[in-house]
């Protein structure tokens, strides 16, 4: 049996290094080919050369992706590093390969709109904020199933998931000319469609537990800090891409205002809809910031105040509900296993984000075109993100192998001497009155006597 593991662990880790060092160095050769140096006017997009004004941007988006996301996947008890630690792999592996491919899909616009022939590509601020979006996308989907998927799978599934992520802005942005600044349809919609799909492909078999997919206190204010990361900074999210100073402040004020709607609202409705009547911190972390995805599609579009704080309370109660009745009852329905519930937080506010445009676009604007368009954009994301999400768990789940042990950094981790063991189904244990999946002392854990 021991010679058995060792031989897993050997196989895995040999997986590893080659699938990433592999992707790694085609990257390279990319980059190689198709960057050229960088010059003067390499940032010509960026207005007047504003470099300071949009570098605060970006890094306000950067800590965003590299910290808020990571930070508010560590309620889990046992999965901390693979929180964090995997955010930042596979955010830098996705923002790498996103600057890339958003990069080459806009020189290929451009070189057909001028008719010019083919060159080697410059890279400017709008360039890095995108691929932080595609990485915001694939950190989406990683909240479905972190713990349950290998370092291995996630880059497995970051390079299909960037590939069609880009393809769709295409189609939205270029073919349909839709509007969704702070990424409604192209990033929450997509990134959460995809991972829920994904996630239940990779699921084999009936209903299963995971009691090692659960909170301790202290692992819920880390989880809060996250929250509090995303919460300061998603005004710049959603006003980054802004191509003029009012519709920047547009974004900026109708984000602020959703965030406190909602935030007001998720602690509302967290007391009103849970089963003791009392606050849930699930709701409190996640529902706090629902107000800001739904907000994504209009945020330079609307230009009421009433309106935004509107959205915001919607969408935490919308958002909450979730988190109380819908995603249990898929869990014991049709088996879908949502870690961090992205369905609550990105998949159904960043919908109903999308239904808003629509009626933003082809009420207020009187453009019936546009919103027709809006329509479709909407639709045609839904519409890839689930094939494509499908078809990358069916590939997981039929090719590769799986984790040993779900929810546990200690399956490729090193872990400290303290790391604490959790005994969810000893029989003896549940005899004597110790509820299933306390954690108790264990192999991991020194007794000081």
């Amino acid at each position: 049996m021991a010679e058995h593991c060792a031989e897993e662990k050997k196989k895995s880790n040999t997986r590893f290094l080659f699938l990433f060092g592999g992707a790694q160095l085609i990257l390279l050769v990319l980059y190689a080919v198709f960057f050229t140096d960088y010059e003067l006017d390499s940032g010509s997009h960026v207005p007047s050369n504003d470099y300071a004004t949009y570098y605060q941007f970006f890094s306000g988006i950067h800590i965003m992706i590299f910290l808020g996301f990571g930070y508010l996947m560590t309620f889990l008890r046992r999965s901390g590093y693979s929180a964090l630690g995997y955010c930042f792999l596979v955010s830098a592996f996705a923002f790498e390969f996103c600057l890339w491919c958003f990069t080459l899909m806009e020189h290929i616009y451009e070189m057909y709109e001028s008719g010019e022939e083919f060159k080697k590509m410059h890279i400017n601020f709008f360039n890095l904020i995108n691929a932080d979006f595609g990485a915001a996308a694939v950190m989406i989907t990683m909240g479905a199933m972190v713990g349950r998927v290998s370092a291995s799978q996630l880059l497995i599934i970051t390079v299909p998931e960037i590939a069609l992520y880009t393809i769709n802005a295409w189609i939205c942005f270029y073919l349909f000319g839709i509007y969704d600044i702070g990424g409604s349809i192209t990033i929450h919609s997509f990134g959460a469609v995809f991972g829920l799909f994904c996630s239940r492909c990779v699921h084999k078999g009936k209903a299963k537990e995971y009691p090692n997919n659960g909170n301790v206190y202290h692992s819920d204010l880390f989880a809060m800090l996250g929250t509090l990361l995303l919460w300061i900074y998603w005004p710049s999210f959603n006003s980054a891409p802004a191509t003029s100073e009012l519709g920047q402040y547009r974004a900026i004020v109708n984000t602020v205002l959703a965030l406190l709607g909602c935030t007001t609202g998720a602690f509302y409705f967290s007391r009103l809809l849970r089963p003791e009547h009392k606050f849930d911190m699930v709701d409190i972390q996640n529902a706090t910031l629902a107000g800001a995805v739904a907000m994504g599609s209009s945020a330079d579009l609307i230009k009421n105040p009433f309106v935004s704080l509107i959205i915001g309370v919607g969408t935490s109660l919308v958002s909450v509900f979730g988190y109380t009745q819908l995603q249990p009852l898929l869990q014991r329905k049709i088996h879908l296993y949502d870690t961090c519930g992205i369905l609550n937080l990105h998949c159904m506010p960043g919908i109903l984000g999308g239904l808003i445009s629509i009626a933003v676009v082809g009420f207020t604007m009187q453009d019936g075109e546009a919103a027709g368009l809006q329509t479709a954009g909407l639709f045609v994301t839904i519409g890839i993100a689930a094939a494509s999400g499908a078809l990358t768990g069916l590939f997981i789940r039929f090719v590769t192998p799986y984790l040993h042990i779900e929810y546990d950094d200690s399956e490729e981790w090193e872990v400290p001497s303290d790391f604490p063991s959790l005994k969810a189904d000893a029989p003896e244990e549940a005899e004597a009155g110790t509820p299933a999946g306390t954690p108790v002392l264990g192999e991991h854990t020194p007794i000081t006597v």
